[in-house]
Formats: structure tokens, sequence, C-alpha cells
């Protein structure tokens, strides 16, 4: 178990310009996940979704759950797999989503931290919206800067199935997509990216 404490006043400092994103992968999943028509798992959901749901006086959508949906740590796992180069290790891995996955009670990051590079620290940034991804922005840059962890993945994944209404407003993605952002030390063959110019939504790019 990887234990982090407070850094002292030596140890803080201001991130260099050699820091910042070194690649940036995006990927639509355009099928539904396996799990997601597994008879066993949709019987398993229903039962969560309609306890979850009773107390708020919401109700889960008749056939909403046969629409499909998504595995979070299925995509993640894709995006892992094309944003760390061969051969490197991460310090650090961040996933953020709005969206509920179709596997509500799976430890997913854990799971990411096992077949991601470096086993690296990992957790998820959830219940906050669109700013889910500006909190994980900002944590990536704070461990980077103040406990050395300046190899960092950040997973942006959502998928377009919400099995229920909400009761409140809400935007539900088009598609199942997912982002990946690699930072880290810039290589001397590596145009910089700044934190604040990067692009989450482009098309696979290095």
């Amino acid at each position: 178990m990887r234990t982090l404490v407070p850094p002292s006043a030596s140890t803080v400092s201001r991130l260099d310009e050699s820091w910042g994103v070194r690649r940036t992968v995006r990927r639509s999943f355009p099928d539904s996940s396996a799990l997601a028509h597994d008879p066993d798992h949709i019987e398993r959901l229903s039962v969560y979704l309609t306890d979850l749901l009773h107390p708020y006086g919401l109700t889960l959508e008749p056939g909403a759950l046969e629409r499909g949906g998504q595995s979070y740590g299925e995509m993640a796992e894709a995006l892992i797999a094309a944003a760390v180069p061969e051969g490197e290790q991460i310090d650090l891995l961040v996933m953020a989503y709005d969206i509920p996955d179709i596997t509500p009670g799976r430890a997913t990051t854990t799971y990411l931290s096992h077949v991601c590079p470096g086993t690296p620290l990992s957790f998820a940034v959830s219940d906050q919206g669109a700013g889910a991804v500006l909190t994980a922005l900002r944590l990536i840059r704070e461990y980077a800067r103040t406990a050395g962890l300046r190899r960092s993945l950040l997973l942006l994944v959502e998928q377009c199935v919400l099995p229920y209404d909400p009761g409140v407003p809400v935007s539900v993605p088009s598609e199942n997509a997912g982002v990946a952002l690699l930072f880290g030390d810039i290589r001397a063959d590596e145009p910089a990216q700044s934190l604040s110019q990067s692009q989450p939504h482009s098309r696979d790019s290095t």
C-alpha cells in the first residue's frame, strides 16, 4: 500500500516548463459492452437501481437496461493501451465521469491500477457534473507538484445511456466516448502542451 503524507516546505515547488500534456487520445465506443446484455447482470442492476431510486420517488424506465450501456473499466483499459507508450510506467491514474457506470459495484480504479503499467495510485472523481474533469486536472497538477507523481494519466469516460429520469435537467452525451491525457516530463522530441490549452476531445494525437 502506498501512503502519502503532507509535503514539507522543502519539497513543495512550482512545476517547471518540462512538465505538461504529452499525449491525448480519444476513442469512441459505438457498441454496448457485452456485460450490458448479460441477463444476470441486467437483473442485478435492475434491483440495484430500483432500490437506489425509490427513496427519491424516481423509477427505472421500463426496458431501459435493454438499451445497453458501457463499462468504464473496459473503456478505460482501451484508453490506457493507446495512451501509455511501451516501456513507460504511470505514477497516478485519475478517472473522471458524470453518467453512472453499468457496473456500480465494481472498484474500477483499483482494477485499472492493476492493468496500468506502474500499478499507479488511482482514484475516481464523480458526482460533479462537467466539473469533474476540472477537479481531476487540479488534483493531478498538485500531486505532481507536491508528491512527485509526475507521470499521470487522466481518463475521461462517459456513456450515452441513462436508464432513468433523474428528476432534474441533464445533458446526456450523444455517444459512448473516452479521452486520455498523459502528463509528464516532456521529452526533447515531444512538443509541450500547457495544461490550460490541452484539447481533451481532439482525435488520436501525440
